[in-house]
């Protein structure tokens, strides 16, 4: 049986992708590429970049992960999800991925229900309160008060993301692809989007993220990586970090 770079190497060359290409088209730095192919696992940057890089590579070349991980023993813990914590938030096919991002939906929606449920009093209660605000000569005419304009709804989303610590991040905006790569510690990068973005985190404890000017909390636990996290106008309101909030 051929080795795990030798398999990957042949794939790739079967399809016709230079390695240039693959560097260029996954974002993926050219020598870890060659890293991969020589067998060179060691001279990966963690296992966390390991899982990614392999995950990548197989798909761009139309390998499935599941069946490499039987086939070639000493990766079968690198991609072995199941008993892998860590991976709970990264990969959308696994069972407890499914039930922690299920659960966490419904505990954002009763949030959110929650919140409107005691905003409504005051609400209601608003009318009330504009007459004392309005001068006293504008009472004593005919001509009714101006209708206090509610303050403009943010269109869209606008992320601003800043590592903290050397991370992989992967971005995309309504379901395009926008931005792949490795990031520094103190890098920025901001990103638009209409109505949702999604979000891979190699640590998700490494970037500090803010949306429509709000800072949100971490999304995962410190050592974690964060796969295909979604953002929405909808729920990132409940995800703001109130110990920073104005």
């Amino acid at each position: 049986m051929s080795s795990l770079g030798a398999f990957l190497r042949s794939k790739r060359e079967e399809r016709g992708i230079a390695l240039e290409e693959m560097a260029e088209r996954s974002r993926i730095p050219l020598r870890y590429l060659s890293a991969l192919e020589e067998d060179r696992l060691d001279a990966l940057p963690g296992k966390v970049y390991e899982r990614l890089f392999i995950r990548t590579y197989a798909d761009m070349v139309g390998v499935n992960v599941d069946e490499l991980s039987r086939q070639f023993k000493e990766i079968q813990n690198t991609l072995e999800l199941k008993v892998r914590p860590e991976d709970e938030h990264r990969s959308p096919f696994l069972k407890r991925a499914i039930f922690a991002l299920g659960f966490l939906t419904i505990v954002l929606v009763a949030a959110l229900l929650f919140t409107r449920e005691e905003q409504e009093p005051s609400a209601q209660s608003e009318p009330d309160v504009i007459p004392n605000l309005v001068p006293a000569q504008t009472v004593d005419t005919a001509v009714p008060s101006p209708p206090v304009a509610a303050p403009p709804e943010p269109q869209g989303l606008n992320l601003e993301l800043e590592t903290t610590e050397t991370n992989w991040v992967k971005i995309s905006a309504d379901d395009r692809p926008v931005f792949e790569a490795e990031l520094k510690p103190g890098e920025k990068k901001a990103f638009t989007a209409d109505k949702k973005l999604k979000l891979t985190l190699g640590r998700a404890w490494g970037a500090q993220l803010r949306v429509n000017g709000q800072r949100l909390k971490k999304l995962g636990r410190e050592g974690s990586t964060l796969r295909n996290y979604e953002l929405t106008r909808e729920n990132y309101p409940a995800l703001i970090d109130s110990a920073v909030r104005p």
